[in-house]
């Protein structure tokens, strides 16, 4: 059997895939702020660094993707 490697990304390839701003990611990743995603990655610490665990980061942008593409009750009114 073999498993796939846990790859570890560094915060601004995670911002690059998704596209957003770093304040707009930390929005997503506190459970304090009204925009908290609790889908979105949690970071992995390693001594005086953070990582992202590829996988995770991967299956949160699906999640924005399918969310952007759901149709608004705004869009259903035009229609």
């Amino acid at each position: 059997m073999t498993t796939k490697p846990t790859r570890l990304i560094r915060l601004p390839e995670l911002l690059s895939r998704a596209a957003i701003s770093k304040s707009r990611f930390y929005q997503a990743i506190n459970p304090k702020h009204p925009k908290y995603d609790e889908r979105a990655p949690h970071p992995v610490k390693m001594g005086s660094t953070v990582a992202f665990v590829e996988s995770e980061v991967e299956e949160w942008l699906q999640t924005l993707v399918q969310r952007g593409r759901q149709p608004t009750a705004d869009s259903k009114e035009a229609a």
